[in-house]
């Protein structure tokens, strides 16, 4: 699980690093309590974040006080 608490550059870089290296097709989920890290605008066009399925989980999570955040990576599955 990665914490909400995590710096500004760390998240981004994980991010710019996971869109590269994953293959098209992968799936990613993280979850945050107090802080919505947007994607980095390098990164945003190549890994989609579907709010709707995360509002959809969030309603059935034992947990819903944290927001889930459902993220793909377009292409071959």
């Amino acid at each position: 699980m990665l914490l909400d608490g995590i710096a500004p550059d760390a998240f981004e870089e994980l991010m710019r690093l996971l869109a590269t290296q994953l293959p098209g097709g992968s799936r990613l989920v993280w979850r945050y309590l107090h802080v919505n890290r947007p994607l980095p605008p390098d990164v945003a066009d190549r890994m989609v974040i579907d709010l709707q399925l995360g509002e959809r989980l969030r309603a059935t999570d034992r947990f819903p006080f944290y927001a889930i955040v459902p993220a793909s990576l377009p292409g071959n599955q």
